[in-house]
């Protein structure tokens, strides 16, 4: 009995280390077939100018928020320490007792915000920035689509050099329309000025 035991318990073994031996060449030739198709992934990524594109997308974006939050908070200060102010200034000054100093820090800031607003107007940059960010959207996500397509070796696929000279020519133009906007804009504070 001990030796039939000892028969099964080795044929066990072996299969066991059989089976974890296979395992082990599958996962391994996977795991570097995986490996391979990243690092590929990778070099489309960076010869097609993909991540330059998603860098631009991003830094409109945080552009779009700056521009929007400095809106809200100059309309704060305008809007709101404005009518705070307005009634301060309409209650008799016998029933109500109002450090001189916090109204006049307030209609400075008041006066501050609604000159910054006027001048720089960040909610006009907000929506340049918010414009700028769809346009690179729309961008990437064609590029998206040719690099799909050219992954899963469609018949309609793009080369490379398509995409990259398709991408550089699109960056190109945006760049050029957005150093145009800043020289516009600066020619409108020379004649403000």
């Amino acid at each position: 009995m001990d030796a039939e035991l000892l028969a099964l318990s080795g044929g066990f073994l072996s299969t066991v280390f059989l089976l974890l031996s296979a395992a082990e060449a599958v996962f391994s030739f996977n795991l570097s077939e995986v490996v391979k198709r990243r690092n590929q992934a990778e070099s489309l990524l960076v010869d097609t100018r993909y991540s330059e594109l998603r860098r631009e997308y991003r830094r409109q974006i945080s552009a779009s928020r700056v521009f929007r939050a400095t809106s809200a908070l100059l309309f704060f200060f305008q809007i709101v320490l404005g009518g705070v102010l307005a009634a301060m200034s309409s209650t008799s000054s016998d029933s109500v007792l109002v450090d001189d100093h916090a109204v006049r820090w307030m209609g400075l800031f008041v006066i501050a915000a609604t000159l910054m607003r006027e001048y720089y107007r960040p909610y006009t940059g907000y929506l340049h920035a918010l414009t700028l960010a769809l346009d690179l959207s729309k961008l990437l996500r064609r590029v998206e689509n040719d690099l799909y397509l050219m992954r899963s070796e469609s018949p309609e696929k793009k080369t490379v050099q398509e995409v990259r000279a398709y991408v550089s020519s699109e960056l190109d133009t945006y760049y050029y329309n957005e150093l145009k906007a800043k020289l516009v804009s600066k020619q409108r504070e020379a004649h403000v000025q």
